[in-house]
């Protein structure tokens, strides 16, 4: 029984070592202990429903489990079937179900602080409000296989499958799900509304209560905020905060650097003030979009055609608007022939659109959407912009040079058609690991020119943004020069990393499963040491970040780390994907004490976060070099005032 670890979003088998070590010490019966991998040492809880490895450095908690669950019988296995079956089905063949919710992947913490996701149109998209309650009381009542239903539509959610949590459609379309822990929708977050008067509606669009109409909230929300006026200054929105909070606990810089965040998200015309139309398109696009980069992508997109017409986005609002109806309209959603209307009403109102002939098509009904998709106002914004997915590639190389084809039989007693190192090319970009993480220029890494080069079966609707901050949330202190290892912890393990997180899938198991059919052998063991050094210790030049690339590992995060200083301002990511103005009370070795403005509440939170979760904030020159280098995006972040 392979044991399996949380990594990038999926369930994924731990190396040998770490397995034998798990495993023996599980044989013996003890719950908590400690394993060392790659150089670091790893504390291990199997106590309770939640089992969980913990790094005591980096304070990173992950949950581990056994496949199959230990007291199932051989080949017991769910969530793979190709076609969708009925609950009743599927339930009686899982009637010994394992009691510990750690082997199927659940929550740690409260069932209620979680968000769940759906992989659909190449990207994670959180489910509705509806079918989230029916989730979350199914999983309050231990039951791991259910139903949910939605308008016209019936899933099946499976959550003991062997690599996560999946949906099942009544039409026979299998999808991957997953849970974000740790939040509660806007509740914790500070740039998602405007201002305590949001809690006058009851409301909040990321965090909304069933049977209330989202797009009527949003426009209690903005009633509430503008006071009848068309128009909100970033002045107007400091003294609601003001006035709101007191003078005895207010701090009047955060509050400034809050507000400049928030107008710099939401201002597109920037006109330094937001109006009705501008405030309803941010807070329906952070109800459905699954990150702030992803917002900021159809922003970007937006602001060329705004220029051309400054109603244009009154008119996108208004298109969206009249076509919900029925069931889905509460939750601000489209059906599919919902949205075939939306685009022929929009090409018919704009004529010569730039995205036309994609509209066309799905006009026509030959366009890209399953008929069990619920659009959200961002896939319906995605569609009318056209904005495109994106090509993800596989750069092989082969460490041989040539040779592997008559040294392999040789050296490793089995024919290789190459040694292969890989890095994964999107956004025009190659990201790579080499003891540090690099994203260069495609083909001009140390590896010389790729030997192959294969397009991956999915494309991304992630941004280059997007996976930056996931590199280093969630892989800069997993893939370094300590814990490189040629067999077990290498390039390709990183490339797969990379690649579940961008098209929800693994690399090719030839490429992925080379290092477990060499590692036996003796040659390989003699190389080992060798190879590590070799690998496991590039550097970058100067030259190639002015050219555009970025590298990052645990020193360069030491030195964002070390610009962080007790009473000063960072961008704090608050939920996974979105970001806000903190401000560090307390510092210690690997976390920090942090304050910020939750202006649904009205009131200031605070929280101990671990180091990854803060960045210092950029001065101009800075972020304009950054910028530069890889894109922050227009609206990706807020820099000091004299930035602004």
């Amino acid at each position: 029984m392979p044991w399996q670890v949380i990594l990038g979003g999926t369930w994924k088998d731990v190396d040998v070592k770490d397995e034998q070590q798990l495993q023996f010490k599980y044989d013996k019966g003890l719950t908590k202990f400690q394993i060392t991998s790659r150089g670091m040492i790893y504390d291990i809880n199997l106590e309770g429903t939640n089992w969980t490895q913990t790094n005591p450095k980096t304070k990173k908690n992950r949950q581990i489990r056994l496949w199959p669950p230990p007291d199932q019988e051989e080949g017991w296995e769910t969530n793979e079937p190709t076609k969708a079956v009925s609950v009743a089905s599927v339930q009686s063949g899982i009637s010994r179900q394992v009691t510990s919710l750690a082997a199927v992947g659940m929550p740690t913490g409260s069932i209620d602080a979680i968000r769940v996701y759906v992989w659909r149109s190449n990207d994670w998209h959180p489910v509705s409000p509806s079918q989230e309650k029916q989730i979350k009381d199914n999983l309050k009542k231990g039951i791991k296989v259910f139903e949910v239903t939605e308008g016209p539509n019936t899933w099946t959610i499976d959550t003991q499958g062997k690599t996560g949590w999946v949906q099942l459609s009544s039409k026979g379309k299998r999808r991957s799900m997953k849970f974000v822990e740790g939040t509660s929708g806007a509740a914790s977050s500070s740039s998602r509304s405007l201002g305590p008067s949001s809690s006058t509606s009851g409301t909040d669009a990321t965090d909304t209560p069933i049977g209330t109409d989202i797009i009527e909230s949003i426009r209690k929300e903005w009633k509430a905020i503008s006071q009848g006026h068309s128009q909100v200054l970033k002045e107007d929105v400091i003294r609601a905060w003001q006035k709101s909070l007191g003078s005895s606990d207010c701090d009047a810089e955060l509050l400034y650097q809050t507000a400049s965040d928030v107008f710099l998200k939401m201002d597109l015309q920037r006109n330094k003030y937001l109006d009705t139309y501008e405030f309803m398109h941010y807070r329906l696009l952070e109800f459905s979009a699954s990150s702030f980069h992803s917002l900021s992508g159809i922003n970007e997109k937006l602001l060329d055609l705004i220029r051309r017409e400054r109603k244009i986005l009154s008119r996108l609002i208004a298109t969206f608007e009249n076509n919900l109806a029925g069931e889905t309209k509460l939750a601000a959603r489209l059906t599919a022939p919902q949205m075939r209307n939306a685009a022929a009403a929009w090409l018919k109102d704009t004529g010569g659109f730039q995205a036309a002939s994609h509209l066309k098509q799905i006009s026509e009904g030959v366009g890209d959407l399953d008929e069990d998709e619920d659009l959200t106002y961002y896939d319906f914004m995605n569609h009318i912009l056209g904005r495109k997915k994106v090509s993800v590639q596989l750069y092989h190389y082969d460490l041989s040079h040539g040779k592997a084809w008559w040294l392999s039989p040789i050296l490793l007693g089995k024919y290789f058609e190459g040694i292969w190192h890989t890095g994964v090319v999107v956004h025009d970009k190659e990201y790579w690991f080499g003891g540090k993480i690099f994203e260069s220029e495609p083909g001009c890494t140390p590896f010389g020119t790729p030997t192959k080069i294969i397009d991956m079966p999915e494309q991304t609707m992630r941004t280059k943004e997007d996976l930056w901050a996931f590199i280093r949330r969630e892989l800069v202190d997993e893939f370094t020069a300590e814990t490189y290892d040629v067999l077990t912890h290498n390039c390709n393990h990183f490339s797969d990393a990379v690649c579940q997180f961008l098209i929800n899938q693994h690399i090719p198991e030839d490429v992925l499963n080379q290092p477990d059919e060499v590692m036996g052998t003796w040659t390989a063991q003699v190389l080992r040491p060798v190879l590590n050094r070799m690998l496991g210790r590039f550097e970058v030049d100067d030259s190639d970040l002015d050219s555009g690339g970025r590298v990052t590992d645990e020193a360069t995060a030491s030195d964002d780390w070390s610009c962080i200083q007790e009473g000063g301002l960072v961008t704090y990511e608050h939920d996974e994907g979105w970001t806000c103005i903190a401000r560090v009370l307390q510092k210690f070795d690997e976390t920090c004490h942090v304050q910020w403005l939750n202006v649904q509440k009205g009131k200031f939170m605070k929280k101990d976060v671990d180091k990854s979760s803060v960045m210092p904030l950029l001065l101009r020159s800075e972020a304009r070099r950054r910028s530069k280098a890889g894109g922050w995006g227009l609206f990706a972040t807020c820099y000091h005032p004299t930035a602004l």
